[in-house]
């Protein structure tokens, strides 16, 4: 196996690779699969990586019943008509929602840790309870 870095690689320029594309195949895999087993959908990350997820979730018929955000300006708020809420009233909305799912849905550098630590205090699974597909 020889290995080719160079700028034409297909994974470099061909639009079958696009970050659009790699979130339209999680969100159909997701829904296909996992999600299947759960009665609710949140979303955890309301910038662009869980506002792209969550489009195409919707388009696979699988729109989340509630965002989760660390931004004050965020919170309070809707994405596609969907309720933005912080991590502190996380633990009520997870209480109230039937048979609930996490998506983790943040691509910033060092989030996934810190968010995982906010689930774990929860006495939230990972693979269980929430699934990061960022």
């Amino acid at each position: 196996f020889y290995w080719r870095e160079h700028e034409r690689r297909a994974t470099r320029v061909d639009s079958r690779y696009s970050v659009e594309n790699f979130l339209r195949a999680k969100a159909y895999y997701l829904v296909a699969g996992p999600l299947k087993a759960y009665e609710s959908l949140v979303v955890w990350g309301a910038g662009q990586t869980g506002r792209r997820l969550s489009k195409h979730l919707i388009r696979e018929g699988r729109a989340p019943d509630v965002f989760i955000d660390i931004s004050p300006k965020k919170i309070g708020s809707t994405l596609r008509n969907i309720p933005i809420i912080g991590p502190d009233d996380l633990a009520e909305a997870w209480g109230r929602l039937p048979n609930p799912l996490m998506v983790v849905a943040v691509s910033s550098r060092g989030a996934r840790r810190l968010i995982r630590e906010t689930l774990d205090k929860l006495d939230l699974i990972e693979g269980m309870d929430y699934l990061c597909a960022a």
